[in-house]
């Protein structure tokens, strides 16, 4: 064989590895931090948005809703409530960047105020105070002194915490003369949640009516609900999703057309 296509064949068999390896190593999925939205339905691909090739099957999950949005509320939405969704579109080997997302009204607060928030939201989950569950954030009230500097990096401290609402004081160092204040927030989490039958991944029965015909398949819910109310769930066998009406056991009833 001359050197010349011996050459090409070990490029091309490098190629190959490299592919396969690509493959292997699956899509990057960056989970949003700061999402500025108009009121209305916050889809998954809102929050999560992929490096490198998806698969064609993930355009129907990142379809999916996942929450609204209110006209001056904020969101918080963690990732640990969606992800099993998101793996089983992009695959276990997938990497994924991020953990949560919040998702603030347009308007709702000015812009230089953003990041503060953002900031806040990781230390109120780092304090224990917002958990796993979608939580709905009222801004009571933000009492600011001096002028915040454009990437702030506040240092934060409980002031009060009860059953839904949170107090918190802060200070931000800088070049500018130093900020502080207090904000006063009432927190609300999904009620859905709080007297769930079912949580997200929660294994389900899923009971398919069209006319006399009744098939039943295992799946899991995309969400939480209790009895009589609506949910989405995915059946394991052809992983398409669906929204029936939750019954007692677990059971997830859906009308065929």
């Amino acid at each position: 064989m001359r050197p010349a296509q011996r050459l090409l064949g070990l490029l091309g068999l490098l190629l190959l590895a490299s592919a396969q390896w690509a493959e292997a190593r699956g899509v990057t999925v960056y989970i949003q931090r700061v999402i500025v939205a108009d009121p209305g339905n916050i889809r998954l691909g809102d929050l999560v948005q992929p490096s490198g090739d998806a698969p064609a099957s993930a355009g129907e999950t990142l379809s999916q809703d996942v929450a609204s949005v209110v006209a001056n509320h904020i969101l918080y939405i963690p990732s640990r409530s969606y992800m099993d969704r998101v793996e089983d579109a992009f695959g276990r080997d997938s990497i994924f960047v991020g953990s949560r997302s919040l998702v603030i009204p347009r308007g709702a607060l000015p812009d230089s105020e953003i990041p503060l928030l953002d900031r806040l939201a990781d230390f109120l989950s780092a304090s224990g105070v917002l958990g796993d569950d979608v939580s709905d954030i009222e801004i009571r009230s933000i009492r600011l002194v001096g002028a915040l500097p454009q990437n702030p990096v506040p240092s934060f401290q409980l002031v009060r915490s009860s059953r839904g609402s949170v107090e918190t004081s802060f200070t931000v160092a800088g070049d500018a003369p130093q900020a502080s204040g207090r904000i006063i927030l009432e927190l609300k989490s999904d009620p859905r949640a709080t007297v769930a039958e079912v949580r997200a991944s929660d294994p389900v029965r899923v009971v398919f009516h069209k006319g006399p015909i009744t098939i039943e398949m295992q799946g899991k819910a995309l969400g939480a609900a209790a009895v009589g109310q609506a949910v989405n769930v995915l059946v394991s066998d052809s992983q398409k999703s669906f929204t029936g009406t939750l019954q007692a056991g677990k059971a997830v009833d859906v009308e065929l057309p």
